[in-house]
């Protein structure tokens, strides 16, 4: 699209050059006198040896020739060679960047049917027989022999324009666009022999990453997330061979899986750097105690007791940073029925109520649930008044609406509280 409007923009300015001159040669002659019919533009040849000097031009004659230059067929400058083109460009005086727009959208418009042939038929079927995001997903319909083909022609693209305008030319289109530097975000500043070999790992690791996600269709289980974290983990050990310590570091806090989610669930958290730092070597560690567990998929039971001292130990550390409020507001940011009410934009207040209030209601039910001492009449009265109580303590805070909106969507702890309604047994016929 941006290649476009290169060309656009050297065909407004040539118009405008036209306008110009045009304007510009209007005298306040008769009308009798005709303008002179635009000729097609040439390219300046070398200047003829020097003869007698001609009589001076009029004023008019001066500006219509200035016309006659100005106007110019485009296909006087394409060429078959790219190379010739690009230098008929210069020539004319074009803008490098102009340039480089224009023969990038003609080599794009090389290459266009070459890919187009390698993606999946066009999905006909009607909306209520297909799946709207795959059909946008053209990737993840192909073959893998389609992916690997597209990716050796998008190479080999690259590669073409990269003989044609400079090994650098995509950085230099990156900095006319304005956009930032990917790798130098992630990672630091790079030595040049550091970003291509780092390039080149990172199209391998994309490629590893678009084969394992288009394998999954969007549904990844337990399993499917360690393999995905394995990964990662594996690329960033083959980054540490060419990498500082502090530049991996940098990448994991930024990119890595556990990074990414943490970011995502925190935004309201509004962590500062520290913060930040410490949450994610907590998150990171549960994640590797859950990688490095056994595949026996032990029950919940052992599952705590192999994860328990571990765990321990690195809520330990992060308490070190973080003090008691903020640690407690960070454990409810991670329950996800809190965090919507915070999405919503309930007040941060408002929102440890209803956290205190699940805390207190939940530990006061399984009192009475394991009270032997109670018959299931009383057990269910006793749970039915505290529900009862809780409910209109929730409205007080949320708002009816709200309220009522929570019970279903994330307030399961308060059903999980109201007693099962009495069995009856009757025959049918009362």
């Amino acid at each position: 699209m941006k290649a476009r409007w290169g060309i656009l923009l050297v065909s407004v300015s040539v118009n405008v050059a036209l306008a110009t001159a045009i304007f510009r040669s209007r005298t306040p002659e008769p009308v009798a006198n005709a303008p002179v019919a635009p000729q097609p533009f040439r390219f300046p040849k070398a200047p003829a040896p020097k003869q007698s000097t001609p009589a001076p031009a009029s004023e008019t004659e001066t500006n219509n020739a200035a016309v006659a230059t100005a106007l110019f067929n485009w296909s006087e400058l394409e060429a078959d060679d790219y190379r010739e083109y690009i230098a008929r460009l210069r020539a004319l005086g074009c803008p490098e960047r102009v340039i480089r727009d224009i023969i990038i959208a003609e080599i794009s418009k090389l290459y266009r049917p070459k890919l187009a042939a390698l993606l999946p038929p066009k999905d006909e079927r009607p909306y209520w027989q297909r799946n709207e995001y795959e059909r946008y997903d053209h990737r993840g319909r192909q073959t893998k022999e389609q992916r690997e083909q597209t990716r050796a022609l998008e190479k080999e693209q690259d590669e073409l324009i990269k003989s044609l305008l400079g090994q650098d030319v995509f950085t230099l289109m990156r900095d006319d666009w304005g956009e930032p530097d990917g790798l130098a975000a992630m990672l630091g500043k790079l030595s040049k022999e550091q970003r291509e070999i780092v390039e080149r790992m990172y199209e391998r690791f994309s490629e590893t990453q678009q084969e394992f996600h288009t394998q999954r269709a969007g549904y990844y289980d337990e399993e499917d997330q360690r393999e995905g974290r394995a990964i990662q983990r594996k690329f960033i050990a083959e980054l540490a061979t060419v990498l500082t310590p502090e530049q991996i570091e940098q990448y994991e806090l930024r990119q890595s899986d556990v990074a990414q989610n943490l970011s995502a669930t925190l935004q309201k958290f509004d962590p500062n750097e520290a913060e930040f730092r410490a949450l994610f070597s907590y998150k990171r560690t549960l994640a590797d105690l859950q990688d490095s567990r056994s595949n026996d998929e032990p029950d919940a039971r052992q599952l705590n007791q192999q994860l328990g001292q571990p765990k321990k130990e690195a809520e330990q550390l992060l308490a070190q940073v973080l003090p008691a409020d903020r640690l407690k507001e960070f454990k409810l940011y991670e329950d996800y029925s809190t965090r919507q009410l915070l999405d919503a934009g309930l007040p941060k207040e408002d929102v440890f109520k209803v956290a205190d209030m699940k805390h207190s209601v939940e530990d006061a039910a399984g009192k009475i649930r394991r009270d032997k001492s109670l018959s299931t009449e009383q057990r269910n009265a006793a749970l039915q008044a505290i529900y009862d109580e809780t409910a209109q303590e929730l409205t007080g805070v949320l708002g009816e609406r709200r309220a009522k909106a929570y019970q279903t969507s994330g307030g399961w702890w308060l059903r999980n509280v109201k007693p099962p309604p009495p069995k009856t047994s009757g025959t049918g016929n009362e």
